[in-house]
């Protein structure tokens, strides 16, 4: 039971992240410019990256963190089962 709640949690977290990575530049929020904004960077993006090169542009929109958020939820259903 601790160990589910603790990976829902994980889960969730993790997913918050990639939000903050992908609506970043769209609110004026650089994540680059605080300290704990590279750590989100440093889980958030390699994980992007092999999704980037997989998946191509769209005009400019970047269909890569909704990917990953979606690829990530299903983790989490799967896994956690809530």
């Amino acid at each position: 039971m601790i160990i589910r709640d603790l990976l829902y949690t994980i889960f969730t977290l993790y997913m918050i992240a990639i939000l903050a990575v992908w609506l970043g530049p769209y609110i004026q929020f650089d994540l680059r410019e605080r300290k704990w904004g590279k750590w989100i960077l440093i889980i958030v993006e390699p994980f992007l990256q092999i999704i980037r090169k997989k998946l191509p542009y769209f005009g400019p929109f970047n269909w890569a963190p909704i990917v990953m958020l979606l690829i990530v939820w299903l983790l989490r259903k799967i896994i956690v089962g809530i």
